[in-house]
């Protein structure tokens, strides 16, 4: 799986059913990847973050901060051991916290890579209307979100399941 993944050439993802294994397997798989898989909503025992919350990217002078939101229903209805020793949030406490932080390391725009789904993206999405022009891409997977609310300003890419 992980020279499949290399191959595509991400920059990152976040994840939900990559903690099927349970989270060492996550973290050694994690270790393997050419990219960061990012979780600022995934938390250790101890409070510390479980996976890099943030990436910064630099395409051609330009700096792209992104911010990945897991699924926060890992810990809540899958099996045990795929959260063993975790806390899944929502992300809305955490999210200003990370603009603020990539910001001030320059970035030029922000993205949101959030795979919670609908409920959880109509909230995500009312924060996004306060950071507007903070945030202004919102890459979401298989929330139907855009079909039913677009709204204006804001970049929605809205990403389903292909196989």
């Amino acid at each position: 799986m992980v020279p499949i993944l290399n191959a595509l050439k991400l920059d990152a993802l976040v994840g939900h059913w990559d903690f099927a294994y349970g989270p060492d397997v996550l973290k050694e798989i994690d270790s393997q990847l050419n990219f960061p898989v990012l979780g600022c909503n995934v938390f250790s025992e101890d409070g510390s973050n479980f996976m890099q919350p943030t990436a910064l990217f630099e395409k051609e002078n330009f700096k792209i901060g992104v911010i990945g939101i897991c699924s926060m229903i890992v810990d809540k209805v899958m099996p045990t051991e795929m959260s063993k020793g975790l806390k899944f949030t929502s992300g809305l406490d955490e999210i200003p916290e990370h603009i603020k932080d990539l910001k001030a390391k320059g970035s030029d725009i922000i993205i949101l890579l959030s795979h919670n789904g609908f409920p959880q993206d109509v909230e995500l999405k009312k924060l996004w209307i306060a950071v507007l022009f903070t945030v202004p891409i919102l890459i979401i997977a298989m929330s139907e979100l855009l079909q039913n609310n677009p709204l204006e300003g804001l970049l929605e890419v809205e990403i389903w399941n292909w196989i």
